[in-house]
């Protein structure tokens, strides 16, 4: 089975979304693929599995921009899992080994995939007649899926693991490794409503921040007035003095920039900071500086009626030496409580413009400037050195994958070689006890060898009652004709106690394809000729029918002479009672359609059988599956003759004036079959 087998059935729908109808698809959980310009996008429950393109003819690996604003078809899994294994079969698998199912059931291989995290599926398919089953496994999970006679139709979990167990038949184990997807974000539309909280934010931090600067402004003034606003000092500067007045006057211009950059949070404190300029400018004699407020309450609207008074610098009683000492102890209390407080605290005390910040020179504030370049650059190494550890986890983890996959596939061998040790040791015990399958005249079989060594015998129980004569000339019903007729068989090997690959020779003899084949051939295609009317226009397939004696199986028939001789093979070979071949077929018992290449070389080999001998009525091709559209143009062109021919036989492939056989098209549904050429 393939993926287009598995996606047939699936329900389709348009999609014309882009990454974006993708998108959506995935936030739904869909399973099953989205198709564009041949490229095939497989995901389950959303996440997304395979891309490929050219599934129906050389599956390949496919580029995800196909979907990029491009338009197709989304198929709609019927099942999750039905998705997973869809992609998978686009994928050449490694096929890890292949069982028979009696002697290493599948229940055991299940154990050992589950528990080694198996990624991949098993198929049992071969000798199965009931259908096609799958067991899917993602890192170690799996899930049963069935696909029952012609119909397909699907069965799944707890059923499908039922009926898949209780089956006889071959498996094969493939392992899958399906390429990652990287599937693009689609474009995020604005949110002005996120934009609007993130500006509520930062006002909240700037008023916060206004808050602590306050409390520690209100800490360094100690006992003075609540509104005081600003300081000015008047009288001849010293040149200590000078230093610090230039260096306040930096502080300020930096906190009006600062204040400038937060927005327009601190108007009141603007204003204050203008006034305090202007005051300094009206000033002709002495050189003041001024530090404004950082709390709100105390800014004003910078009038002159909330300017505090000046203190001239002269007086000595304006900054004695214990206010000083005072004040100090104070900024040095600042200074421990600021790096505590973290650098949201530091920020806010340089704002409050502290002692200790006015007396910093310019070449303290360089080197603060090289150490903090100096911190952003040992950042930037180590943002570059734990990415290396992210790369090396990523080749670590696809070691542990590649690692787990192997000794999945080791596993799997080494249950293949316990199985095969149980086998010979209990084949060793058999012979040492004398019951061994040779003693006891038991043979074990592989289906061709029991189809190659067995020949079908057509009998009557009384040929006084219901025949093969009576009912072609029309004087019994099938019911009479099948209580009489009987289909014996004769082996060349004891089939009392044969087995075939595990099961008893006459139940899978009976339980057959070949065999309901000459079964429908020779109780029930003699009666649909007639009951459609058609002994005229089937006439040779219709005489030769009650001549048929015996049935073999995988027969070879010699054509030519000589060198120039040759050997045709053929699936079933009906004869009369002198060994002359009436009805030849070949049969395709797989889940593919047959396609007209199978075809040729079956009117090749049925021509030349018929060249040799005219006893050859009809050439039958029969399928498991359906006829695809070539297979029936070829046989349409064998029968056709010349374009000036008038032939009386239906689908009748001419070789002379007087030879020539029937080529008829069966299709095999649900254990019974149907001549789908010549329409009768």
């Amino acid at each position: 089975m393939d993926a287009h087998t598995v996606i047939e059935e699936w329900e389709v729908s348009p999609f014309d979304g882009g990454f974006e109808g993708i998108d959506s698809l995935r936030s739904r959980g869909f399973s099953g693929a989205v198709e564009a310009d041949g490229t095939w996008l497989f995901l389950e429950d959303g996440d997304p599995l395979a891309v490929r393109a050219d599934i129906d003819e050389a599956p390949r690996e496919g580029d995800i921009d196909a979907f990029e604003d491009g338009s197709g078809r989304t198929h709609e899994a019927p099942h999750p899992a039905t998705a997973a294994l869809a992609a998978m079969l686009t994928v050449d698998g490694d096929v890890r080994g292949q069982y028979f199912s009696d002697e290493t059931p599948l229940s055991t291989v299940h154990e050992t995939l589950s528990e080694g995290g198996f990624t991949g599926y098993v198929e049992l398919s071969k000798n199965v007649l009931s259908g096609d089953y799958f067991v899917v496994y993602e890192d170690g999970k799996a899930s049963y899926l069935g696909y029952l006679g012609p119909s397909g139709r699907l069965l799944t979990g707890e059923e499908a693991q039922s009926k898949a167990e209780g089956e006889v038949g071959i498996y094969d184990v493939v392992a899958v490794r399906l390429p990652a997807v990287e599937l693009p974000e689609p474009a995020p539309e604005p949110n002005e409503t996120a934009v609007v909280g993130a500006e509520g934010d930062e006002t909240a931090d700037t008023d916060e921040e206004l808050e602590t600067a306050d409390t520690e402004a209100e800490a360094v003034e100690g006992s003075s007035d609540e509104h005081e606003a600003e300081t000015t000092v008047g009288g001849e500067p010293t040149d200590d003095e000078s230093e610090d007045t230039e260096v306040v006057e930096d502080d300020v211009d930096a906190t009006d920039g600062q204040s400038a950059d937060e927005g327009d949070s601190e108007p009141e404190t603007a204003e204050i900071a203008e006034t305090a300029d202007a005051d300094a400018d009206d000033d002709d004699e002495e050189p003041t500086h001024a530090v404004p407020s950082v709390d709100p309450e105390n800014s004003g609207d910078g009038t002159e009626e909330d300017t505090p008074p000046v203190v001239e610098s002269g007086t000595e009683s304006a900054v004695d030496a214990e206010t000083r000492a005072e004040f100090d102890s104070d900024v040095a209390s600042e200074r421990e409580t600021a790096v505590e407080s973290g650098p949201e605290a530091g920020r806010h005390e340089r704002a409050a413009g502290t002692d200790t910040d006015e007396a910093e020179t310019e070449s303290d504030k360089t080197e603060a400037e090289t150490e903090s370049d100096k911190t952003e650059a040992e950042t930037d190494d180590e943002v570059e050195t734990e990415s290396e550890p992210s790369s090396n986890e990523a080749e670590l983890e696809a070691l542990r994958e590649e690692f787990e996959a192997e000794l999945s596939s080791l596993r799997s061998k080494v249950d293949a070689l316990r199985s095969e040790r149980d086998r010979l040791q209990q084949r060793i015990a058999e012979l040492e006890t004398g019951d061994a399958e040779e003693g006891s005249g038991a043979v074990s079989l592989s289906s061709m060898e029991a189809f190659e060594g067995t020949n079908l015998f057509i009998r009557e129980d009384s040929r006084g009652d219901a025949t093969l004569e009576n009912a072609h000339d029309g004087s019994v019903d099938p019911e009479a004709l099948a209580e009489n007729l009987r289909i014996e068989y004769h082996t060349r090997f004891e089939s009392e106690d044969a087995t075939v690959e595990g099961t008893p020779f006459d139940s899978f003899l009976r339980s057959s394809i070949p065999y309901a084949f000459v079964e429908w051939l020779v109780t029930d295609l003699l009666f649909e000729i007639q009951s459609t009317g058609t002994e005229g226009s089937m006439r040779h397939l219709y005489d030769a029918l009650p001549e048929i004696d015996r049935v073999g199986f995988d027969e070879t028939i010699r054509v030519g002479d000589g060198q120039e001789g040759r050997e045709v093979d053929f699936d079933i070979v009906a004869r009369d009672r002198m060994g002359d071949p009436l009805v030849v077929a070949n049969i395709d018992e797989s889940r593919d359609p047959t396609r007209g290449e199978s075809m040729g070389p079956l009117v090749t080999d049925a021509s030349d059988v018929c060249e040799e001998h005219e006893t050859l009525a009809a050439a039958f091709a029969v399928t498991s599956s359906f006829f695809e559209p070539d297979a029936l143009s070829t046989a349409r062109e064998a029968t056709s003759g010349s374009l000036l021919s008038r032939e009386k036989y239906r689908s009748y492939v001419k070789l002379a004036r007087k030879n020539g056989f029937h080529l008829c098209l069966v299709e095999s549904r649900e254990e019974s079959f149907h001549l789908t050429v010549p329409e009768l």
